[in-house]
């Protein structure tokens, strides 16, 4: 008798289950694995995103007391820092005759900046979203400010901060 080389079909059917069943599988991982790289990035650009409104707080609240001409202006910061533990104001000389003032605080669940050029509203603006937590904590020498510790809690995660006020006389 003769042998018969080849495939029957029920070898050819065994095979294409097998092969479906780890391309199936590799299919799975793969998709899993782009949705933890998802979730990492969310994640990745929410703390950038804490980072950089801590930064733009951070920046203003040095320029407390700040005096751009060092004297002789019109004007004149009287109360450079203001608040409690949950909103602080900062002012500052912006020119001869304007003193910014800057405010932050939460709306709701939104971290909050204010902007008045002489005691007037200028600007509002949403610094982050999704903040379950703000709190200024600061530090005195005598009557006057001289630091603050700043805490921004979002998503369960805190980020602190401190800030000295080397512009307050």
């Amino acid at each position: 008798m003769k042998s018969q080389k080849g495939v029957t079909l029920i070898e050819l059917l065994v095979s294409l289950v097998i092969t479906s069943l780890i391309i199936a599988g590799v299919y799975q991982i793969f998709i899993n694995q782009a949705k933890n790289y998802e979730i990492q990035e969310q994640l990745a650009e929410a703390q950038n995103s804490v980072r950089a409104g801590m930064e733009i707080m951070a920046a203003d609240l040095r320029m407390a007391g700040y005096d751009k001409e060092g004297g002789g202006s019109t004007v004149s910061v009287t109360n450079p820092v203001s608040g409690s533990s949950n909103i602080i104001r900062v002012e500052w000389e912006r020119d001869d005759n304007t003193i910014e003032s800057v405010e932050y605080f939460l709306s709701g669940r939104q971290l909050q900046r204010n902007v008045y050029l002489n005691g007037v509203l200028d600007s509002q603006q949403v610094v982050l979203d999704q903040v379950s937590g703000l709190n200024f904590a600061y530090k005195m020498s005598g009557p006057r400010f001289v630091k603050v510790d700043l805490t921004l809690a979002v998503e369960n995660r805190d980020l602190s901060t401190s800030v000295s006020f080397r512009n307050v006389k």
